[in-house]
């Protein structure tokens, strides 16, 4: 019987195969047969409707696959060993997924035995594919790699967010009122203005399309853990957690003002830039820049994930529009525009 080492190494080898082979017909190809390899591969240089019927081709192969195994893999949903109970050939239909997902999805794999009995598998996405974020899931013995791919905009200009989730986080929350603003214990606390802003935000963006989560505190609390949750069970496209900053109490609070972004993970930079950029452009908030640091709820590598501060609760001005409907408003279009801003192609 093959173990689940053999299974991984023989969708490598097989894998690797194809990829010599591809490398070797463009090596030695005329110039219509590279351009078709290369359409292949997602490039669409120099091709044009009358090649739809290698695409159709590929459809057809997939589809078929697909359609042949259906009753296993809805098997699978039961688990492998209830699965194998039911008559699934398990090893076979795993080895058939392994092998068609690797030359589907990846240019290859390297798998390495560690010392200590560990396995390192690494993947090399294919020519102009664009990974938008990953995660790694444990369960019951099973490893499952979630790969994401870029979400689009519709095309409608009604509804252009229709199919896209965010995951909404307003900051600070019932137990912790976070900074205060000037007018001290008389006016809106932090969490209060994170509140306000995050349900005008997520007004915005269910008006374009999309599904937005916003935390709701006295069911799930708000540890770093259980703010990050609702993101990682959606599998969401964005996750946006909504702040505003300040200053130490002998610091002069008119000195510091303006909206900066922060983010952790690569992906999330150009995202982070995105939305800073936007905030000012709507607020007209002094802009600080995207920056990088380590806030817990923004170590997501699933999706672009990124810390807000609005702006200093310790500066009056800031202050004054943060608590305003229309600074609020302002805010709220900011962030839409921020997310159409990252999905348009440039």
């Amino acid at each position: 019987s093959l173990s689940t080492n053999s299974i991984i190494l023989i969708g490598v080898i097989f894998s690797m195969f194809a990829s010599s082979v591809i490398n070797l017909i463009i090596s030695f190809a005329q110039e219509h047969i590279k351009s078709i390899t290369f359409w292949t591969m997602g490039s669409l240089s120099g091709t044009n409707f009358g090649h739809s019927h290698i695409l159709a081709a590929a459809v057809l192969v997939c589809g078929f696959i697909i359609l042949r195994y259906a009753r296993e893999l809805n098997a699978f949903a039961i688990g492998e060993d209830n699965a194998r109970h039911i008559g699934v050939n398990v090893k076979k239909v795993k080895l058939i997924v392994l092998i068609t997902v690797s030359v589907l999805l990846f240019e290859s794999a390297a798998v390495t035995q560690n010392e200590g009995g560990s396995t390192t598998i690494k993947f090399k996405l294919k020519p102009q594919a664009v990974l938008w974020g990953h995660t790694v899931k444990y369960d019951n013995g099973v490893i499952e790699i979630i790969c994401k791919y870029p979400p689009q905009l519709t095309g409608n200009p009604d509804l252009p967010l229709e199919g896209i989730t965010v995951a909404l986080d307003a900051g600070h929350g019932i137990d912790d009122p976070g900074a205060l603003g000037v007018a001290k214990s008389y006016g809106p606390t932090e969490a209060q203005i994170n509140r306000a802003t995050a349900l005008a935000v997520k007004k915005k963006l269910e008006s374009m399309g999309a599904t937005v989560s916003l935390l709701d505190e006295l069911e799930h609390g708000n540890s770093f853990n259980n703010r990050m949750q609702p993101a990682l069970d959606l599998q969401a496209d964005f996750f946006i957690s909504l702040h505003c900053n300040s200053t130490v109490e002998n610091y002069n609070g008119t000195a510091a003002n303006g909206a900066e972004v922060y983010y952790y993970e690569t992906g999330s930079k150009q995202f982070a830039k995105d939305m800073v950029d936007s905030l000012a452009q709507n607020t007209g908030r002094r802009n600080r820049g995207n920056l990088f640091y380590e806030f817990r709820v923004i170590l997501n590598s699933l999706a672009p994930s990124v810390l807000v501060e609005m702006g200093y609760m310790s500066n009056p001005a800031d202050y004054d529009d943060l608590c305003s409907k229309e600074g609020i408003y302002n805010t709220a279009v900011a962030v839409s525009d921020a997310i159409i801003n990252h999905l348009t192609p440039i």
